[in-house]
């Protein structure tokens, strides 16, 4: 996911990102606490964790939809310097900004159902193409030997990082 993609009427669609990734490898000394730090990303219940704060989608599925019944019961609004927002309960037909310290400038938005069916349906589809697929094979191929010499402690991450820029680069001018 991440890349540009066509709508039906061949006009650009939505982009959607990864913006993080996590690895643990088996040189891990401690993978049952690196998988504890890891399962806190996504604990949207854990105070300040990055899932509750992000503002974005979440990564696991579970979370979206815990996340989208929640939506669809409040407002969200967004002040014009896009820094500050603030949530009201659904309810009222129009929110009492004032009682919310909610300022008059800020826009409103909230989720309905059809909302909710249509961003699933969007994630849950194959609309997206890994960022990886635009890499040209021969650039891929130089990178998974240079890290599987690298994981294999047969370098460095120094030294992995030069010879992908190295072998890159002859790549690149040998195939312009």
């Amino acid at each position: 996911m991440g890349c540009p993609t066509s709508s039906e009427d061949g006009l650009p669609a939505n982009d959607l990102s990864a913006d993080n990734s996590f690895v643990i490898t088996k040189y891990s000394s401690d993978p049952d606490r690196a998988w504890d730090v890891l399962r806190s990303f996504f604990d949207v219940a854990a105070p300040n964790s990055a899932a509750s704060q992000s503002g974005f989608f979440p990564a696991l599925i579970s979370e979206f939809d815990e996340q989208a019944e929640w939506w669809k019961n409040h407002w969200y609004f967004v002040a014009p310097d896009h820094r500050n927002r603030y949530t009201a309960e659904k309810g009222e037909e129009e929110v009492d900004r004032a009682a919310h310290n909610i300022p008059e400038d800020a826009a409103a938005f909230t989720m309905e159902e059809e909302d909710y069916r249509r961003i699933r349906a969007f994630l849950d589809s194959d609309a997206g193409t890994a960022a990886v697929d635009f890499t040209p094979d021969g650039i891929a191929e130089i990178i998974d030997e240079e890290i599987s010499v690298m994981l294999g402690k047969g370098s460095s991450e120094e030294e992995c990082a030069k010879a992908v820029q190295s072998r890159v680069s002859i790549w690149l001018s040998e195939n312009k």
